[in-house]
């Protein structure tokens, strides 16, 4: 793939050539597009790339019969998207579906509370409480990783006094800092000299979000206020120094 700032129709149609397959364009799929990939790829990997340019433009693919419709993705909840269930098997694609989630114990409006920041702002998370289900749609790679902090939250957790929280962090590293959280003491083996230590529940629970850069944390009212106090002072900005070379 070698495309330098060529128009996005001209690349669609290269694809089109590449993979055999039959595209229709919006009028509203406009602009240029810059995508140089330094060695040969196949033409199922270059579809992959060319649903990632899709996404990354404001764009997506949407299948109607012998066709792919290429729209703006926030027209294409209104068209004959894919929509699978939870068992069924999905994709790190690019493209948009409709992804239905039965939980087992969790409260569906408690976890769209939590997935409602990790989302783009053309997604949707639907909460249905009589059926315990979340109704997702958004870029199915993205799914993928949704699906991962759902399982995490759908647990026994959900059903004690535990509420659940999105803290976004401003200069750490999600990843990191989870781990030193969870490395804090349990209040129920403490030893007594550490008794000044900060001491958490045995219930806590504190997911990472690396796309977003946030915690996602399953814990009491006092067990959350004693980590927003610990998060804030070790969330601070490092000292940088800013070298230009030649």
């Amino acid at each position: 793939l070698d495309f330098d700032n060529v128009e996005i129709q001209t690349f669609i149609k290269a694809i089109g050539e590449m993979t055999g397959k039959n595209f229709v364009i919006d009028k509203q799929v406009q602009g240029n597009i810059t995508v140089f990939s330094p060695q040969q790829i196949s033409a199922e990997e270059a579809y992959r790339v060319f649903q990632s340019v899709l996404e990354a433009n404001g764009y997506t693919t949407v299948p109607a019969g012998a066709v792919i419709k290429v729209l703006p993705s926030k027209d294409a909840r209104e068209k004959n998207i894919a929509t699978l269930l939870q068992d069924e098997a999905g994709g790190l694609e690019d493209r948009l579906i409709t992804r239905i989630v039965k939980l087992k114990v969790g409260s569906p409006e408690e976890v769209k509370k939590v997935l409602d920041p990790l989302v783009s702002k053309d997604s949707i998370v639907q909460a249905y409480s009589p059926s315990g289900i979340l109704i997702i749609t958004d870029v199915e790679s993205n799914i993928q990783r949704l699906l991962k902090i759902i399982n995490a939250l759908d647990s026994e957790l959900e059903k004690n006094t535990s509420s659940i929280h999105v803290y976004p962090l401003k200069y750490a590293n999600a990843e990191e800092l989870a781990k030193s959280l969870l490395n804090l003491p349990p209040k129920e083996v403490a030893p007594e000299n550490q008794r000044g230590r900060p001491a958490l529940s045995k219930n806590v629970q504190i997911l990472p979000d690396k796309a977003t850069n946030a915690l996602i944390i399953t814990a009491s009212a006092e067990d959350y206020t004693l980590l927003q106090d610990i998060i804030k002072q070790l969330d601070y900005s490092r000292p940088m120094v800013y070298i230009e070379a030649l």
